[in-house]
């Protein structure tokens, strides 16, 4: 008979219930680690069915989701289950709800690991689902009111908004982000880059991921804000024209359901360099993509105003 911990991953509410009758809501007391261990398998299972039946039961019997385990060494670790959720999600629409339910039971949507970041930073890098399709993720997401997007840093400096910045694929995100701080009342600085700032030869003799006594980090990197960043007088930061380019594949990218009819482009540059540009690169990713994709590309003075121009033809459709 297989154990608890392993039907875990692959059985519904009603079939686990039936074969481990020995798994109550009295673990929350007597055995509550063993309990959040459980909980985990279900809610990192292959199969969405057994994340929506099983994983709510055990939040309804109030274990404790974050709670760590204890090594092999005897050392309690820390479970990151909000990445670990993102990297199963699979119906963001039926699943939204179990993210809500993670953030009541008290998860923090603002731990940030060595090797994977922050869970929203994954969630953004997600290559089999586009941004309209998180869409009910990232409203939940947004509606949290303690995101950090500046105070914490990663081990390489950055805070979070200077990695959601970098996901231009994520256009909207970028600016659901910025309108989350700007509500409350916080200044958003100019995302920031890095450049390692050895000669050749200390490259050579220590290469990056290696540790050499007396060296501090700030003599490797030296930090940049973005230079083609800009700001508008409502505090959003965009990106210049030679971004555009990611944003117009964005856009393409997203907006496959609506191919028959004519898409418009609204580019946040001024001039008309800056639309042709945009038009020379348009016309290099229909080459790419064999396809001929109707879209017009029209300048306007401010992202902000090219979403709510966006929004509003995709509501109308």
């Amino acid at each position: 008979m297989e154990s608890a911990y392993s039907n875990a991953g692959y059985m519904t509410r009603k079939e686990f219930v039936k074969a481990h009758p020995e798994v109550t809501r009295k673990m929350v007391k007597t055995d509550p680690m063993e309990l959040a261990k459980l909980f985990r398998q279900a809610l990192f299972s292959s199969d969405v069915e057994v994340r929506l039946s099983l994983a709510p039961m055990f939040l309804d019997w109030g274990v404790e989701p974050d709670l760590g385990e204890v090594n092999h060494r005897g050392k309690l670790i820390a479970s990151h289950v909000l990445h670990g959720w993102v990297a199963h999600v699979e119906d963001p629409v039926r699943e939204a709800p179990l993210l809500k339910r993670l953030f009541d039971a008290g998860v923090d949507p603002n731990t940030c690991i060595a090797r994977d970041g922050w869970a929203l930073e994954k969630l953004l890098y997600a290559i089999h689902f586009n941004e309209r399709d998180l869409a009910p993720v990232y409203d939940v997401w947004f509606a949290h009111p303690g995101l950090d997007f500046l105070e914490q840093k990663n081990a390489h400096g950055f805070c979070l908004w200077e990695k959601v910045w970098r996901c231009v694929m994520s256009y909207g995100v970028i600016m659901r982000a910025q309108s989350y701080m700007l509500e409350r009342g916080l200044s958003i600085p100019c995302p920031r880059f890095r450049r390692d700032v050895r000669t050749d030869d200390q490259k050579l003799s220590t290469p990056v991921g290696a540790k050499k006594k007396g060296r501090k980090d700030e003599e490797v990197w030296e930090y940049y804000d973005d230079p083609k960043a800009w700001q508008d007088d409502q505090g959003y930061w965009h990106q210049d024209e030679p971004m555009m380019a990611d944003l117009l594949y964005y856009q393409i990218a997203n907006d496959k359901g609506l191919d028959e009819s004519q898409r418009v482009i609204r580019v946040a540059a001024s001039g008309e360099e800056a639309r042709v540009s945009i038009v020379a690169e348009l016309s290099r990713l229909q080459e790419f993509y064999k396809t001929v994709l109707p879209v017009e590309v029209t300048a306007v003075g401010s992202l902000v105003e090219a979403t709510r121009i966006n929004e509003e033809r995709l509501l109308a459709e």
